[in-house]
């Protein structure tokens, strides 16, 4: 999940679930989440912070 500011980047990033655990994939999953940008959410108009799930899915390279 991440933590989207006011300016519509990711402010805090944390790992939630991991399936398979241990091969390295929770780093990969964080440093990709804090690379993104959003459009910040808005309340009566104003830019607001908000948690968001963000899914991150690892798939074998294809097969040559």
């Amino acid at each position: 999940r991440a933590l989207i500011d006011e300016s519509g980047r990711v402010a805090e990033v944390s790992v939630v679930k991991v399936e398979p655990r241990g091969l390295g994939f929770e780093e990969e999953a964080l440093r990709h989440a804090r690379t993104r940008r959003y459009r910040p959410a808005t309340k009566d108009g104003v830019a607001v912070r908000v948690w968001m799930p963000i899914t991150v899915s690892f798939r074998p390279p294809p097969k040559n």
